[in-house]
């Protein structure tokens, strides 16, 4: 008979304990989707999941280094502080393609500073020089390649002309990221 009793009672009290708990719940719907909402957005803008590795630093990493990549002050007074990237050929481009767009989106001009780089972020100034007779000129990155296989940077025609290769199509040279 005991058993009975509380089996009777659990019947009475299961139906208030339920309707109890979905007005709980009621109220606290509305603000379990509020954070879910906020959750997912967090989520999605980047807040929540790991930062990558900054473009600069992924950059840097994948271009031949000869010297360690440490900032090197330059002797002179007033130079900018530089980092070394490294050494290769560099060829040319600019014939032919004036008023073409680049990658970055701007409109090609043969007779600006620039260069392309495979990696290097758009707006990266470097000082690129040539090794066989120390001339530099400082480019910014606007585009992408060089896309022959031996070669580290292609100039812009003004660029090449101003380290003295338009003779030769390519030469070799050192380049380093402005600071």
């Amino acid at each position: 008979m005991h058993m009975s009793l509380y089996y009777n009672n659990l019947k009475q009290i299961a139906p208030i304990m339920t309707n109890v708990q979905t007005k709980r719940f009621k109220k606290l719907a509305p603000l379990a989707g509020i954070v879910m909402l906020l959750l997912a957005a967090l989520v999605f803008s980047g807040v929540l999941s790991p930062r990558p590795q900054s473009s600069r630093m992924a950059a840097a990493a994948l271009l031949p280094v000869k010297e360690a990549s440490m900032p090197v002050k330059d002797a002179t007074a007033g130079e900018p502080t530089t980092v070394p990237l490294g050494s290769g050929e560099a060829s040319y481009y600019g014939p032919g393609l004036e008023g073409r767009p680049t990658a970055s989106g701007e409109t090609f001009d043969p007779t600006e500073l620039t260069a392309a780089h495979r990696t290097l972020p758009f707006g990266t100034r470097l000082r690129v020089t040539n090794t066989e007779n120390g001339r530099s000129v400082i480019v910014r990155v606007n585009d992408r390649g060089p896309y022959a296989k031996d070669r580290l940077i292609d100039l812009s025609e003004a660029a090449a002309g101003r380290i003295g290769m338009l003779d030769d199509g390519a030469v070799h040279v050192e380049i380093e990221r402005m600071g």
